[in-house]
């Protein structure tokens, strides 16, 4: 079986809710022979389930993930200027940036990136008569502008990677690019539309790029997901520089309104648990052997 479709099959068992109703079910049947063991097992499952749904642990999963990202994401153009200035300058056979650019932004050609990689987060269907994919989640729409706002400020070329969901349509790629050349008049010089997971975003975005010489990168998506994504860029043999947007953790606050359980916080959970889950993974098989 694939790796993607058993990932696919895997991931729902492995992730909350359906994780801890298992765990909560196992706590049942262990009662029936060792009371408190089970009793315990089943408490540990609904207790977890409400401190996934809390701000505070939401919170707290997320900063965990997004970490080495903090403090890159202090401008107000939403890009890590301060390692942008150090390590990434615009060589001269790039096209000059638009006005308003940062001027540290000077011929480097050792470290400069070459090529913006922005990649998708999912695509909806649009209608309720219709169950093709057909336009782009909001956080898909997020990493598309972020990739537009770098690239406007550097004049890097775009690449946009994600391929044909799974219930059919236009592919991921095909959707950002429409938005980026149609709506926002940004050319997108590659498109990678085969992809099913982020290590074919990097195995494929690696296939277009490595014959033309690019390996140094600005790698756009958000920052819970930057984590993993840019450890499997560097081991598809990109140099990475990362761009993270849409942060999912801040400050830490013990308060009424942390304690409370909201909605948004368990998709906050369930978001971080599955990079986290994903990042333990790349452990046990780094992305080359994936």
């Amino acid at each position: 079986m694939p790796a993607v479709q058993l990932k696919t099959l895997l991931a729902p068992w492995l992730l909350p809710p359906f994780s801890l109703l298992l765990l909560a079910l196992l706590g049942l049947l262990l009662a029936l022979r060792w009371r408190r063991l089970g009793l315990a097992t089943a408490a540990l499952a609904l207790l977890a389930a409400m401190a996934l749904h809390m701000p505070l642990t939401a919170n707290a999963l997320a900063a965990w993930v997004e970490a080495p990202y903090f403090g890159q994401d202090a401008s107000g153009e939403r890009l890590p200027m301060a390692r942008v200035r150090q390590a990434a300058r615009l060589g001269s056979d790039h096209r000059p940036a638009e006005p308003g650019a940062s001027s540290a932004l000077a011929p480097s050609p050792g470290d400069a990136p070459q090529a913006i990689v922005v990649l998708g987060s999912g695509t909806l269907q649009d209608g309720a008569d219709d169950r093709t994919a057909v336009r782009l989640t909001p956080a898909s729409l997020e990493r598309v502008l972020q990739g537009r706002r770098i690239a406007r400020m550097t004049g890097l070329p775009l690449l946009v990677s994600g391929g044909v969901p799974p219930q059919g349509g236009p592919a991921e790629a095909d959707l950002m690019a429409r938005v980026l050349t149609q709506d926002f008049e940004q050319p997108v010089k590659w498109i990678e539309r085969r992809s099913r997971d982020t290590l074919e975003n990097a195995s494929l975005s690696r296939q277009i790029l490595a014959p033309l010489a690019i390996d140094r990168i600005v790698l756009v998506t958000n920052a819970l997901h930057m984590r993993r994504a840019e450890t499997i860029f560097r081991a598809a043999g990109f140099q990475v520089l990362p761009a993270p947007h849409d942060y999912a953790s801040g400050p830490t606050v013990i308060d009424l309104g942390t304690l409370t359980p909201r909605t948004d916080a368990w998709v906050t959970s369930w978001q971080a648990i599955r990079e986290i889950i994903g990042l333990g993974w790349l452990q046990v098989r780094p992305a080359r052997d994936n």
